[in-house]
């Protein structure tokens, strides 16, 4: 994709909505906007449907942003005692098991960070989704070709919307606002206070049935969810309404919430003041589709600051090693292609330049060093992709030995067998610092079936050490993440 252009995608059950924004000279601009209706497609349709959207539109997909829908996820606060990421996501890790119906191995979560007090807490918003709902969108790009993606909460995309708008409106105000997302079939409300998402819940009422009857739900829902902001003091009191829409279209709605309460409220267009092209209509898409775009437009119009990620940490991990590896491959064949660049041009001069038998024999024999160098190479690069296709790639490991190694500890050998066995023999300043060491090749996902062969204490002119020699064996486990 190129440096200066963004895509976002949101699924719902009724539409697929794409759109780009390309940068020119600092300033963003909406380029391409597509809407395509679908019927509870299975993925491999929706795949389809998404490569043919972006085809007809000449959209390139890869390094693209996908919205979960807030259905799909719950929201929790937590009060923390640590104001560290690090120790925030391993709280979180056993909080959250206990405050779901599912195992800590069913889901996904990312927190965002409402609040730092001088007592060392924190307090946090955390976004949980199924794993099975994230393998869903997983599979929809792998069978679209998509390597590259990210995946992140609408809500997160309404925040951004209402930042972008709060920016063009030069308001200054620090009150949270209600934003009330009106889309086909559904309404997400989100509570927000300047750059921060408070909270947020979905409502199945949508323009296509904002009848009489679905508009007083729709008000009492809001209602019930304003009591439950204020119950649980998630922030403070509420300054406005935003409804993204059309005036005409939300006329009721707007009427019976004024006379429900004195909060003021307003009606912004999902597309108000973003710059776009002219074939761009927000009004169409509103009219013709009963769909809002604002989700994928306040995503691509954000600083992607504090961005929230819901991919699985599997998913990246398998990205980073394919990468890694694809660069090694890339690598040798560039340092093949120049080798054999290098002795053609040789023996071109060579032959250009001969006059006699004796002349061509000269250089034969100048070249015939680099030609076996030349082969040299060549067996060096099929030994490294030999390397590369086997059971174990000795780089990681190599790595992950290294990460779990405690300062103080130095090895005088590592042998790898043809069984992935790895036996190591090395010295340490402190006895402790061996077992820090086995324990943490027993924690790792790498190794198992640790062993300490031995470990002896002797004195030497530095004062005591301990020799020690370690056996385990490398999983082979990883090689299908590679």
């Amino acid at each position: 994709m190129k440096k200066n252009t963004s895509t976002a995608i949101e699924i719902t059950d009724t539409h697929v909505k794409l759109m780009q924004v390309m940068s020119a000279r600092g300033t963003p601009i909406i380029t391409c906007c597509r809407i395509a209706p679908h019927q509870n497609l299975a993925e491999a349709e929706i795949a389809k449907l998404v490569s043919k959207m972006a085809s007809s539109a000449k959209v390139h997909l890869d390094g693209l942003t996908a919205v979960i829908s807030r259905r799909d996820a719950t929201l929790l606060h937590f009060q923390l005692p640590t104001q560290f990421d690090e120790e925030i996501r391993q709280m979180l890790s056993l909080q959250i098991s206990h405050k779901v119906p599912y195992a800590k191995e069913e889901i996904v979560f990312d927190y965002i960070l409402l609040e730092k007090n001088s007592s060392g807490y924190a307090k946090v918003l955390a976004v949980v989704v199924q794993k099975s709902v994230v393998d869903r969108y997983v599979g929809i790009f792998r069978r679209a070709g998509i390597q590259h993606y990210s995946l992140t909460l609408s809500s997160l995309g309404l925040n951004h919307w209402y930042i972008y708008q709060k920016n063009k409106r030069q308001e200054g105000s620090s009150f949270p606002s209600v934003i009330m997302n009106i889309d086909t079939h559904s309404t997400e409300i989100c509570f927000c206070r300047q750059k921060e998402l408070l909270f947020s819940r979905e409502v199945n009422v949508g323009l296509s049935d904002l009848g009489a009857a679905n508009v007083d739900t729709l008000v009492e829902q809001l209602s019930l969810t304003l009591a439950t902001y204020r119950k649980e003091k998630m922030g403070e009191e509420i300054s406005e309404v935003l409804i993204i829409g059309d005036a005409q279209e939300t006329d009721q709605l707007i009427e019976k919430l004024r006379s429900r309460s004195d909060i003021p409220i307003y009606v912004i267009p999902c597309l108000e003041g973003f710059p776009c092209e002219k074939t761009i209509s927000a009004a169409e898409a509103w009219k013709k589709h009963k769909v809002s775009l604002s989700v994928i437009t306040g995503l691509l119009f954000s600083d992607f600051q504090n961005f929230l990620s819901l991919l699985p940490v599997e998913v990246v991990d398998s990205r980073e090693k394919k990468q890694k590896k694809r660069q090694w491959i890339k690598t040798g064949v560039l340092f093949f292609v120049a080798a054999v660049l290098s002795i053609l041009v040789l023996g071109f001069d060579g032959f250009q330049n001969r006059r006699e038998l004796k002349e061509v024999n000269g250089r034969l024999n100048q070249i015939k060093p680099k030609v076996k160098d030349f082969q040299d190479k060549i067996r060096q690069v099929r030994i490294l992709n030999e390397e590369l296709n086997s059971q174990f790639f000795l780089p990681d490991y190599i790595v992950e030995l290294h990460e779990v190694t405690p300062n103080g500890i130095a090895y005088d050998s590592l042998k790898i067998d043809s069984k992935g066995v790895l036996t190591l023999e090395g010295v340490s300043k402190d006895g402790s610092l061996v077992n820090s060491l086995q324990a943490n090749i027993v924690s790792s996902l790498m190794f198992y079936n640790v062993r300490l062969q031995y470990a002896k204490k002797r004195k030497s002119i530095r004062g005591e050490i301990t020799n020690f020699k370690m056996m385990c064996e490398m999983s082979k486990d990883l090689k299908s993440d590679q």
